[in-house]
């Protein structure tokens, strides 16, 4: 039987509480947005047909989970923020910390997200910083922290931070008036400090950044993409049950354009990741999340190594991905 991480049997609350009360937010129920009917699937990946997908965000990833176990606060995670700037950076891409300390059952904590603008030729960073973005998307960067245990977090999640460098490099020199309209965000503070993640009306642990990106930069953009576990050999991508209609219709006909609809479909139930803090604030957004079991031998356990990940496979959802925003912002 599968044993999915964070299954979010109840309602969705809104956080309250002293530093997390707003009056403007919007649950997760009440969020409507109205989408022009897609006449055609938007297929930008086959724009470069040298482009061999998965093969940058293996390498990332690699590099990512060399610096060691990513946990809150840790010199690991800092280097892996550092390495993220300098290589977005080379591809046009303008990044700004967003530090800020949280207030948890284990102490105060120091997280920073890290968020990224493309900058086209021409156009001065202020510019970039001023305009406004239609869509975010968005990866973890922290591990688990497990005692006794050296976890670097191959699957979960230095492959999908190494698929939004990918992204961002393919974007910007493939899509750049795309590339424009999107902000990328790296969540620190996605584990929980201690065993089991919440989110609830009594307080949270875990989402620490997606949690203070959506409340504080507050903007109800059109679509918010997450990706978390992917690039696993045998991945099998099931988002959550709750995801907004109009972006799961979108990605299931993009993965039967790929062929691979197979690999992609819905889970049974909610699950508790950086789109519900998304989706609470006004951004409808969808969790690009495979199947995992701890029966594995690798979620939360000492298999999460590189010999987990594929470069196919990180390919293949990394081309899903891709479309889809591109899809979101033909509308």
């Amino acid at each position: 039987m599968k044993i999915n991480r964070n299954i979010y049997l109840g309602l969705i609350f809104l956080m309250v509480g002293t530093s997390f009360v707003v009056s403007s937010c919007t649950s997760e129920s009440e969020v409507v947005i109205e989408k022009k009917p897609l006449r055609e699937v938007t297929i930008i990946t086959d724009k470069s047909d040298e482009w061999k997908f998965g093969n940058q965000a293996y390498k990332h990833a690699d590099n990512i989970v060399g610096f060691g176990p990513r946990p809150a606060q840790s010199k690991a995670l800092e280097k892996t923020r550092q390495y993220i700037q300098s290589e977005l950076e080379k591809r046009s891409w303008s990044v700004k910390r967003q530090s800020f300390v949280a207030d948890t059952s284990f102490g105060k904590y120091q997280f920073v997200n890290l968020i990224a603008r493309y900058v086209p030729e021409g156009k001065d960073l202020n510019t970039v910083w001023r305009s406004e973005h239609r869509g975010v998307v968005g990866a973890h960067i922290d591990t688990k922290k497990i005692p006794g245990l050296n976890y670097v977090g191959a699957v979960d999640a230095a492959g999908s931070v190494g698929q939004l460098i990918e992204m961002a490099d393919f974007m910007g020199k493939h899509a750049p008036s795309m590339a424009a309209e999107i902000e990328l965000v790296f969540f620190d503070g996605e584990e929980a400090l201690g065993k089991n993640m919440f989110y609830k009306s009594a307080g949270k642990d875990g989402l620490y950044g997606s949690h203070y990106y959506a409340l504080n930069r507050n903007r109800k953009r059109e679509f918010g993409i997450i990706l978390d576990l992917l690039g696993q050999k045998n991945q099998k991508v099931k988002v959550p049950s709750d995801s907004p209609a109009f972006l799961y219709k979108d990605l299931m006909e993009i993965a039967g354009r790929h062929g691979v609809s197979e690999n992609f479909g819905k889970a049974s139930f909610p699950i508790l990741d950086d789109h519900v803090p998304l989706s609470i604030f006004g951004t409808p957004s969808i969790d690009i999340i495979a199947e995992f079991s701890s029966d594995d031998g690798w979620w939360h356990q000492k298999g999460d190594t590189m010999d987990q990940l594929s470069v196919e496979q990180l390919g293949v959802s990394l081309r899903v991905a891709i479309d889809l925003v591109a899809t979101q912002l033909e509308k």
